[in-house]
């Protein structure tokens, strides 16, 4: 934008800026006022047709901007009015000069790029630019969902990904199809445990995905909130709790699958609609989340998918700094099959996860065989016949009296039957809602 000392832009610059001019009026005064994106200037000038006629054009010279927004001879009439954090409040009264390099203690920079410009100039200085500051945008062809667009616009894991893409490879449509043949996929904790990986990676190949880059991640707290952090208002404490207790357990891996099909839609929405619903009853045989795994509960999702090339972005700032971001981008648009690098991933990964299947009956029965040696926990067995019989789903007090009462009873079993008794979802609806296939369809 403008440099610390607030004196540096260029012609094309103002011309980007002339040409985003959204306001001019007159006030009482006679001073112009000019609304520029969403800064606002003004300055002493003889009648708005001059900045009206200038601003219909680019500008060809520094003077032509000078004269179109009303600055004469060396000093910068220009009323800093209030630009982004710099909210000077008040009306205009304060008047920049070569001379005077602040308003009300804010630096030069407070004041738009083509003021400092001027500034500049008037100082005999040549013109030079600083980066200027990237306006973050979510575009429909990244999402269909209104909400999301508004949302992402100002998320921050969102923009870090969006400047990395603007670095790399720009930010015009034309990086849309690169963003529309990828989607990223996450192998759970869950889906490890159940040694699901290997199936999981015959079903997208077979589908058309091929493996083109991969990364080990670890979720804690933080990750798994913000990853989710827009649909997490409609889960239940149980449920978030229960989240906490499978999402820590182990290493993740991420694997950004290339979709090598002639699909009309993007990769992302059509490898979400192979993924399967959250609830296990609607999950059919071709579902990715039933070929995971034989145990089926809400809760055990086996794998996370973005719905749209919007969430890669998104979720690359969550989960990445900006090196790695850098690197998965690179590898948008590559032909490489990493199938093998990722399955030595995952039989790592795997090395380091207790296996299990996950079902909860089992492991209700690795529970009640440890009562005989425990003659004290009565009140144990007693809650543990209501689980079975289906009279309670009290799972936070079987866990905690197996504790007191010092049962060997692994993580994974736990989690497979509070997965199975946790409460599902609130009646509600998420901040930004899921987006389904349809939404990408040709006639939609």
């Amino acid at each position: 934008m403008i440099s610390d000392d607030g004196l540096t832009a260029d012609a094309e610059l103002l011309g980007s800026l002339a040409a985003s001019v959204q306001h001019i009026t007159e006030d009482v005064q006679g001073t112009v006022v000019v609304k520029v994106g969403t800064a606002w200037c003004a300055g002493d000038v003889a009648g708005a047709g001059t900045v009206t006629d200038r601003l219909a054009k680019r500008p060809d010279s520094i003077d032509d901007f000078r004269v179109g927004l009303g600055f004469r001879g060396d000093d910068l009439s220009v009323h800093a009015c209030g630009i982004g954090q710099f909210v000077l409040g008040g009306d205009p009264t304060d008047v920049i000069t070569p001379r005077n390099r602040q308003v009300n203690g804010f630096p030069g920079r407070a004041v738009i790029a083509a003021g400092a410009a001027i500034q500049r100039h008037a100082m005999g200085g040549a013109l030079s630019m600083d980066q200027p500051e990237r306006v973050c945008v979510v575009p429909e062809w990244l999402s269909r969902e209104g909400r999301k667009r508004e949302t992402y616009a100002v998320d921050p894991y969102y923009r870090d990904a969006w400047d990395d893409l603007a670095d790399l490879l720009g930010t015009e449509r034309t990086v849309a199809d690169q963003l529309h043949r990828v989607a990223p996929m996450v192998l759970k904790p869950d889906a490890v445990a159940v040694r699901g990986g290997a199936r999981l990676l015959t079903a997208v190949r077979a589908a058309g995905f091929v493996p083109v880059a991969w990364r080990k991640v670890r979720f804690d707290r933080h990750t798994s909130r913000e990853l989710w952090r827009y649909q997490l208002n409609v889960a239940t404490r149980e449920r978030i709790d229960l989240m906490d207790m499978i999402m820590p357990i182990g290493e993740s891996l991420y694997i950004l699958l290339r979709d090598t099909t002639e699909s009309e839609i993007p990769a992302t929405a059509r490898l979400s609609d192979m993924k399967g619903p959250t609830r296990p009853e609607d999950r059919e045989a071709y579902h990715l989340r039933r070929i995971a795994g034989g145990a089926q509960a809400s809760a055990l999702t086996y794998i996370h998918v973005a719905d749209e090339p919007a969430d890669i972005l998104r979720e690359l700032g969550v989960f990445f700094e900006r090196s790695e971001r850098k690197r998965l981008l690179a590898a948008l648009d590559s032909r490489r099959d990493v199938t093998q690098q990722v399955l030595a991933a995952l039989t790592e990964v795997e090395a380091c996860t207790e296996a299990s299947d996950l079902f909860w009956k089992p492991a209700l029965d690795r529970l009640d065989a440890q009562l005989s040696s425990h003659p004290n926990s009565a009140e144990l067995a007693v809650l543990l016949q209501q689980v079975r019989s289906g009279r309670s789903k009290d799972w936070q007090s079987l866990l905690a009296l197996a504790d007191r009462f010092g049962m060997q009873w692994s993580r994974w079993d736990r989690i497979s039957v509070a997965a199975q008794l946790g409460a599902r979802h609130l009646a509600a609806e998420p901040v930004i809602p899921d987006v389904s296939r349809s939404a990408w369809s040709v006639d939609s």
